[in-house]
């Protein structure tokens, strides 16, 4: 008797500690984008990038759905001196992970649009992205913060040509 009300106390504990970080969050990342991979062979050294999203956690699952805007400065094209190169677009984004205590495996799938502005060739216009991620969140159940690490791969397309950025991010997300 005394072990199966140790079990349900358990039980009610964990779960409760679940779902005090579901429901609709804000959540920002910073990183590094590891640059541009352009289908004819040129790439870009990268730089500096960051994320914006809104989401919803659902309640008891490991699951969560948002929507994001991200920005990635991919750096100077080797075969353009001088030049930049600027990803930017709105996707939104899958994530299931291993309902773990405190820190979580996850991966995730994103589709949205994308735009890649190159100086000299110019912009590619909305078109078309995907991106997968991979990541580690601590989930502090008391108190509504979580924190990631992240990496990600994003692929654009620019005129027939697949771009491909990734990148590693330091995420934070506040529930709401």
């Amino acid at each position: 008797m005394k072990k199966s009300l140790l079990a349900l106390m358990c039980a009610a504990g964990v779960l409760g500690a679940t779902s005090a970080n579901a429901g609709f969050y804000g959540s920002v990342g910073l990183g590094n984008s590891m640059g541009v991979d352009f289908e004819g062979g040129a790439e870009s050294n990268g730089g500096f990038s960051n994320l914006i999203a809104v989401g919803y956690k659902v309640p008891l699952l490991p699951i969560k759905v948002e929507l994001e805007n991200f920005h990635y400065d991919g750096g100077s094209v080797d075969t353009l001196a001088g030049s930049s190169t600027i990803v930017n677009g709105t996707m939104i984004n899958a994530y299931a992970a291993l309902p773990t205590p405190i820190v979580s495996p996850y991966i995730g799938i994103g589709v949205g649009q994308g735009d890649m502005t190159v100086d000299y060739v110019g912009t590619s216009g909305r078109t078309g992205a995907i991106q997968g991620m991979v990541g580690l969140e601590l989930d502090i159940p008391l108190i509504p913060v979580n924190f990631a690490v992240e990496y990600r791969v994003t692929r654009i397309d620019w005129d027939g040509d697949n771009m491909d950025t990734s990148g590693v991010f330091l995420k934070t997300s506040v529930s709401f």
